[in-house]
Parts: C-alpha cells; sequence; structure tokens
C-alpha cells in the first residue's frame, strides 16, 4: 500500500466499519440490520469505483506553446517589476 496512490490507500478507510461489523458477527454473534448491510454494500461499490478509477492514468493534453511576442512582453514586464530598463523591439 506504500506505493499505492493516496486517493486509493484513504477510500479503504470506508470500508473499516463494514470490517468491523463483520468481526463482530463472525466472533461475538452480533447482528447486523438491513440497513446496515445496504450502507455496507453501498460502501464497498464506491470503494470498488474508487480503485478501478484509480487504474486509468490521466489524459492531460500538452500546454500550448506560448507566442514569442507574448514571452517577450512577460519578459519585459518582468524586467520592469525589477526596476530594469527594458526595450521592445
Amino acid at each position: 500500500m506504500s506505493r499505492a496512490p493516496v486517493s486509493v490507500v484513504s477510500s479503504f478507510l470506508y470500508g473499516q466499519p463494514l470490517l468491523a461489523g463483520l468481526i463482530a458477527w463472525l466472533w461475538l454473534g452480533q447482528t447486523m440490520g438491513t440497513l446496515a448491510i445496504a450502507g455496507g454494500a453501498l460502501t464497498l461499490v464506491g470503494v470498488a469505483l474508487t480503485v478501478r478509477g484509480a487504474r486509468k492514468p490521466a489524459v492531460v493534453p500538452p500546454a500550448p506553446a506560448a507566442k514569442p511576442a507574448l514571452a517577450k512582453l512577460c519578459h519585459a514586464c518582468v524586467a520592469l517589476w525589477h526596476g530594469a530598463q527594458v526595450q521592445i523591439r
């Protein structure tokens, strides 16, 4: 789990109450109500969707190249900010 993304690892924390309920049922003989079972199933579906979605790499389009005129203007603004005298050609 140390190599998994934070979003995947943290999503497993939602399963802790479900696991505690399962252990209580197995070892202590306690029963879970219908609402608790439905909530547990919904939690498992949510965790499964999160883990499945985390496996797909995000597609990020490349950033557009800056136009030379804009780059010169930005450079001039930074230089003026620092107190230099600038000539824009």
